[in-house]
């Protein structure tokens, strides 16, 4: 059985999302591929009537409904300017989501958030302007999710433990700048 969750993105979504940056685009498929693959949404808001929102700290915000049992449809991103301290993160449980009707003229299209992942150039080109940026969180962002979708292949190719690799971008690991650009130079060569 598959637990994959399916993402489908409407038109007005897909258009805020080609309006990213490539570096914003990756941050935002990372958070979509933690969904997809692994059930986890991070910081949500359920909004009721079925319609919530995955938070950023940054400010943006993708609203998103479940139609059917296994996907999520994402209905609009915004970069929400007002950073007011929001309130303290709920228990959001997707089992739990009601399963919103769509009308018939709601047209949605499959969004993949590992498929920018895939193109080695863009991920390269991300980081190093997250580098030239000196944007840290972003860089670890991006790294961490390009490794959510290659890290078997990643961890063969720098000769390093997979759980080297897993526990070098999680937050209790501690890597070594060498460890580090290993992992960056296999993954883009």
């Amino acid at each position: 059985m598959d637990s994959r969750i399916k993402i489908e993105k409407t038109s007005e979504f897909e258009e805020w999302y080609n309006s990213l940056r490539t570096k914003e685009k990756m941050q935002v498929d990372k958070r979509l591929a933690k969904i997809a693959f692994h059930s986890h949404f991070g910081d949500v808001k359920g909004l009721g009537d079925g319609l919530a929102e995955l938070r950023w700290k940054n400010g943006w915000r993708i609203y998103f409904c479940r139609p059917s049992q296994s996907t999520v449809l994402v209905l609009l991103g915004v970069i929400k300017m007002d950073k007011k301290k929001t309130s303290k993160k709920r228990g959001f449980c997707f089992d739990e989501m009601p399963i919103v009707a769509l009308k018939p003229t709601v047209k949605t299209t499959e969004h993949h958030p590992e498929e920018i992942f895939r193109d080695v150039k863009k991920v390269g080109a991300a980081l190093l302007e997250c580098l030239l940026e000196n944007d840290v969180k972003a860089f670890l962002e991006i790294l961490d999710g390009f490794l959510l979708i290659n890290r078997m292949k990643v961890a063969k190719k720098a000769k390093l433990a997979r759980s080297t690799v897993q526990q070098a971008l999680s937050g209790k690991g501690n890597p070594t700048l060498k460890t580090l650009a290993k992992i960056v130079h296999e993954s883009m060569s």
